[in-house]
């Protein structure tokens, strides 16, 4: 072989020897596991291998803890000839290798009665020759399970926001996440943590709310995500807003009459703290003998002029006195000589009996007795007259042919009167006129009232959120007499509108009533309620509603931990939102790009079935429904192979750009390294053991030589840094060259 293609053989060998160097580089030799979690007491295994040693010879291992700070401390050691040692660290005395000696292929160890403060960064380094040292890094994870708490703050209604609701995730690690959901118009306090003595953090968070009389008993809810929860806790809880007496008093139909039995007067209140004390009142003195009390209500046993007066309720607790009046007119105070039934009721088709009765005459000449309609506009119409020589008239009347007495000829002392097929037209005031001698005409009235029972409906009415009152709920009771009454119950801030009563063809009243408030997005599912008395029910009957509000979506991202490694399945985002109409449209988006495979999406949940390097990206998740779109998004943090401790480590994308400039730098320095070589060996220089094959520029004359026998090129030795160093032997000679890699 001349010398020529001798050399150009050790230049393509040379070439090829330090290519494989610059490819062992990127080779991650030690496998570990990129974490392991544990919990305090238990033992944990930490695993270590270097499956594919080849021709490298494995020297020593050690086990390194390296805590937050960075700060290594060697735990294990294992030399095949000088044994096992285990130097003094945090975990002496509770780490071993669970074989002993160990294999040096795989120097597992484990660590007995787990502290939090064993967490960190489990190196296991392996000395090795001709390559160095080799290490994998495994991240030791400890949990503690957090003791949560959540719970109310009890405050006055006032005009500045307060705390009204606290959440506490105590002694956890890692750090829990806290997040409130409600309708309020408040704001969650940011987390506040406080590191604990046993390495637990405990996270607080507070609501700040403007609160009101309306927000007492509104719900509030937290909601504690954790490593440790296989699912987020909740914690509902209602608001306790205290604030003085709002008092109503209902019951007065403005129909209390003399001789009227067990009208009763009801005094509603709300207020907190209670119970209140609830005091009755009249301004014209003390209660008289008839009316009884008992908390709340008032009933009066028998009407008499004693009730002609204003009733007051006062409503007392700790932060102060409501109070609402009704004034009382009672009709027929006077002593009446013709004794008849102040009212009669009835219902459409009846047939009534009006009783009427001259008792006590004494003296007194009865000479002819009417029944007189007096109706509501006062006009008195004649329906019925008896005289005792003239006998029994029924005049022309809107109740001709459905009267008459019930006696003919009926006893003058008792002319009872009846009406067959009672119409709602027929309502009105029935006299009953006597004409006497010597003292005139005297008379008694008997009220009939005709009841037809509403049809009663209440509902919501969809509206948007908005800046100004509108109509969120309405009430009507239709064809219903005499007309109802409509009152509205609720915590919110707004306003009834009054009472518009529609009068009917057929005598009945239809009452409507509307709720005017100003919507926003927190009040969508409110409670109204619509409250309905009326003389045909027994008891007042209610409508409860919650109100509709459309608004765009409220959207928020829920579940990352700041702890994505790569290797690490399973983690889900959540995109959690609020809104109306529903359901909606939920889309997930990457800031850079398609999503990759290891993506599932499933409504709005996001799950990375395997966290990789294609995951490190912005995650944006929009929701869409017919008023809007609403987004939120998170930046994800992928860590590569380890979790680095020190505050100024690189991002893993900054080492896989570093490994590409060396392989770049690699690729143009090497080949100049070689021909440099090449040429020192064909010629670079003048003399003796030279290959100058009778070149012309030598000083001296010599003579042609060439290299019989050639010994190739071997790689002698390889650091941890990346420098070869190549051994070229060359007939008795022999020359070194360094190559460095990186």
């Amino acid at each position: 072989m001349c010398a020529e293609e001798s050399v150009m053989m050790k230049c393509l060998y040379l070439l090829s020897v330090v290519f494989h160097v610059a490819a062992g580089v990127l080779v991650q030799k030690v496998k570990v596991d990129p974490e392991v979690v544990s919990y305090p007491g238990q033992t944990v295994i930490l695993c270590c291998q270097f499956p594919d040693k080849g021709q490298t010879h494995l020297t020593q291992v050690s086990w390194i803890l390296e805590n937050s700070s960075a700060t290594r401390t060697n735990i294990a050691v294992f030399h095949p000839t000088l044994g096992v040692s285990y130097p003094a660290s945090p975990v002496q005395g509770r780490v071993s290798f669970t074989k002993e000696p160990p294999p040096l292929e795989h120097p597992t160890i484990q660590i007995t009665d787990i502290a939090l403060t064993d967490e960190g960064n489990y190196v296991c380094e392996y000395t090795t020759y001709p390559t160095g040292n080799e290490n994998g890094v495994t991240a030791l994870v400890i949990l503690a399970k957090p003791q949560n708490t959540a719970s109310t703050i009890t405050v006055p209604a006032g005009t500045s926001p307060v705390s009204v609701a606290q959440c506490v995730s105590a002694n956890g690690r890692p750090p829990a996440t806290l997040t409130w959901v409600t309708n309020l118009s408040g704001n969650g306090t940011g987390l506040v943590q406080t590191s604990n003595s046993d390495n637990t953090v405990t996270v607080r968070s507070e609501y700040l709310f403007t609160p009101t009389a309306a927000d007492n008993g509104k719900e509030i809810t937290c909601v504690v995500s954790h490593r440790t929860l296989t699912k987020a806790e909740n914690f509902p809880m209602k608001l306790v807003v205290q604030y003085p007496p709002q008092v109503q008093i209902v019951g007065y139909d403005n129909n209390w009459y003399v001789g009227r039995t067990d009208v009763v007067l009801t005094c509603q209140y709300q207020g907190n703290p209670s119970p209140p004390t609830v005091n009755w009142k009249m301004s014209s003195g003390c209660m008289p003998d008839s009316v009884e009390m008992a908390q709340n209500k008032l009933t009066v046993r028998k009407v008499d002029d004693s009730v002609n007066t204003t009733f007051i309720c006062e409503v007392t607790n700790s932060l102060g006195i409501g109070k609402d009046q009704v004034t009382v007119f009672v009709r027929g105070v006077l002593v009446q000589k013709v004794k008849v039934d102040p009212e009669v009721v009835s219902y459409p088709g009846q047939t009534v009996i009006l009783c009427c009765q001259f008792p006590d005459k004494g003296q007194t000449q009865l000479t002819q007795v009417s029944w007189i309609l007096e109706n509501s506009s006062a006009t008195r119409t004649n329906i019925a007259v008896f005289h005792p020589t003239l006998g029994v008239s029924y005049p022309a009347s809107p109740v001709q042919g459905r009267v008459n007495f019930t006696i003919e000829p009926p006893p003058l002392e008792h002319p009872t009167i009846q009406i067959t097929d009672i119409a709602l037209t027929d309502e009105g005031n029935y006299v009953c006129e006597y004409t006497t001698h010597p003292t005139g005409n005297e008379n008694g009235v008997t009220a009939l009232v005709i009841l037809a029972k509403p049809q009663n409906t209440a509902s919501t009415i969809t509206v948007p959120a908005g800046t100004s009152p509108v109509s969120v709920a309405q009430c009507v009771l239709a064809n219903g007499r005499p007309p109802a009454t409509l009152t509205w119950v609720t915590n919110l801030s707004g306003n009834g509108t009054g009472l518009v009563q529609t009068s009917n063809s057929d005598n009945t009243v239809t009452v409507r009533i509307e709720y005017l408030f100003t919507p926003t997005a927190a009040d969508n599912g409110k409670e109204i309620t619509c409250v309905v008395s009326h003389r045909t029910l027994a008891k007042a009957e209610n409508f409860p509603m919650k109100l509709v509000v459309q608004y765009p979506p409220q959207v928020q991202i829920v579940g990352y931990d700041n702890n994505w490694y790569v290797g690490r399945t399973d983690v889900v985002l959540t995109c959690q939102y609020q809104g109306n109409p529903s359901p909606p449209t939920v889309n997930w988006k990457m800031s850079s790009g398609f999503m990759p495979d290891s993506v599932e999406m499933a409504q709005n949940k996001l799950t990375v079935r395997k966290v990789d390097d294609s995951v490190n990206t912005t995650f944006i998740c929009e929701v869409t429904n017919s008023l809007g779109i609403g987004k939120d998004q998170v930046t994800v943090f992928v860590r590569v192979g380890r979790r680095e401790t020190s505050t100024n480590s690189p991002p893993a994308s900054s080492t896989v750009k570093q490994v590409f400039i060396i392989l770049a730098v690699l690729l143009l320095v090497i080949p100049g390294v070689v021909a440099f070589i090449c040429w020192r060996r064909t010629g670079g220089r003048c003399g003796e053991n030279v290959i100058t094959e009778g070149r012309p520029d030598c000083k001296r004359k010599r003579k042609d030589q060439t290299e019989p026998d050639v010994t190739y090129s071997t790689v002698t030795h390889v650091n941890t840094a990346g420098a070869a160093r190549v051994q070229i032997n060359a007939g008795d000679k022999t020359e070194y060259a360094s190559v460095i890699t990186n």
